[in-house]
């Protein structure tokens, strides 16, 4: 009797652990829970925008120019002269850019930039490969020649004079011819001895024969 309710119990135990691991089959198995399985999307790819702005370069210097549009991101710069000549741009500092292409504003960082340039001293073009005008010279106006005006001269030629005169107390007549004198400075009187009447100045070295010829001394200097 105490063997048939020890196995009863033992039987009893079993049915509940196994009613315990499932309770849904009973079967004894346990369920893992379900994995969520999601695959994830790759991440969005990184673009660039290819497109820049490029500045006016009409008007600069080519170097100048050229660091621009290589700052703005354009590496394809190149240059020609506007003229048609063909020119080389050798020193470039000598060049300014008289037309570019593409224009100023939005473009491909991938296009290529074409600079027109003529020489600093020249004028640009009407447009890309005519040749520059010639500048039409300007006429230099003759310079104006002002004639000096004649210096008066002090010394003249005193005219023949007819008839007697007396000078230093002696008198001679006839006919005098004419002499050279020259008429009294302001201040010194030039150096003159004397004074004559006719009022010539004589430049004779003694008071003898001074004005002999043009009606004798009106006054002696020394």
């Amino acid at each position: 009797m105490h063997r048939t309710l020890t196995a009863a119990c033992l039987a009893a135990a079993a049915a509940l652990t196994l009613t315990a691991c499932d309770p849904a089959t009973g079967d004894g198995k346990s369920t893992a829970p379900a994995v969520s399985t999601t695959t994830a999307s790759p991440a969005a790819a990184i673009t660039t925008d290819p497109a820049g702005t490029l500045p006016s370069l009409v008007g600069k210097p080519l170097p100048a120019a050229r660091d621009a549009a290589r700052t703005a991101g354009f590496t394809d710069v190149t240059s020609h002269d506007a003229t048609g000549a063909n020119r080389p741009q050798t020193t470039e500092a000598d060049w300014k850019v008289c037309f570019q292409q593409p224009g100023a504003g939005a473009a491909d960082l991938a296009t290529p930039v074409g600079l027109a340039v003529v020489l600093t001293a020249e004028s640009c073009p009407t447009a890309d490969g005519i040749a520059a005008p010639t500048p039409t010279p300007t006429p230099t106006p003759a310079p104006t020649t002002t004639k000096p005006k004649p210096k008066a001269t002090a010394t003249h030629q005193s005219s023949g004079t007819t008839g007697g005169s007396t000078s230093g107390g002696s008198s001679s007549g006839g006919t005098s011819g004419g002499s050279g004198h020259t008429e009294p400075p302001v201040d010194n009187h030039g150096g003159a001895t004397a004074l004559c009447n006719d009022g010539t100045l004589s430049f004779a070295a003694h008071h003898q024969g001074a004005c002999s010829h043009h009606h004798g001394v009106a006054v002696f200097y020394k």
